[in-house]
């Protein structure tokens, strides 16, 4: 009976932790599909002649912080369908991994941490008809997100797409500083 106790509590414990490292994993990965959507561009490029934190640069930023920014969210994450190149990026590491990994997974919108001018859509897959029908600014789609063994820092491709001629495909790199995503470096993998 003592034993049956025990094996109990250890089950407990062990599926108790792996679901907890399951549902940091989640809150991880929306927070960085969060990070990198915040800084797709939706706007027009301001004036070359601006002087950064000058008075046109910074009535530029504050009038683009405030334009609502529609957008459709891929429903799963995609697998990578070509090998990415370990010398694309320093992350040598997280590179195999990411070309390895076979898991899709879904993505809830409603967890993305986003500003109140951003609304979004799930979309079952990225159809320009839908793009141009429901009036998206953009539609983005995400690879699984590679994580190393500290959980700090993350391997994501994103897809962005504007219209049918005009998408990217990047590599992004980020780190975990005070429970914050932040993108370190990127590297584009396609364009058109």
């Amino acid at each position: 009976m003592r034993l049956t106790k025990t094996c109990i509590i250890v089950l407990t414990l062990i599926f108790g932790f792996t679901s907890c490292e399951s549902e940091s994993s989640d809150l991880d990965r929306h927070l960085i599909y969060s990070s990198i959507i915040m800084r797709i561009t939706h706007s027009p490029p301001p004036s070359p002649n601006w002087e950064k934190n000058g008075f046109e640069w910074n009535k530029y930023i504050d009038s683009i912080s405030k334009v609502p920014v529609k957008f459709g969210i891929l429903k799963e994450s995609f697998l990578i369908n070509r090998k990415i190149r370990t010398e694309l990026l320093n992350r040598n590491e997280l590179i195999p991994k990411l070309n390895k990994s076979k898991i899709v997974e879904d993505l809830n919108h409603h967890k993305l941490k986003l500003k109140p001018n951003y609304s979004s859509f799930l979309l079952e897959e990225v159809n320009f008809s839908d793009i141009q029908k429901k009036n998206l600014d953009f539609a983005v789609s995400f690879s699984g997100v590679v994580f190393n063994a500290s959980k700090d820092e993350a391997l994501v491709v994103c897809r962005v797409n504007y219209s049918p001629m005009n998408n990217y495909a990047r590599l992004i790199y980020l780190i975990k500083v005070d429970n914050s995503w932040t993108i370190s470096a990127k590297k584009t993998l396609a364009i058109s």
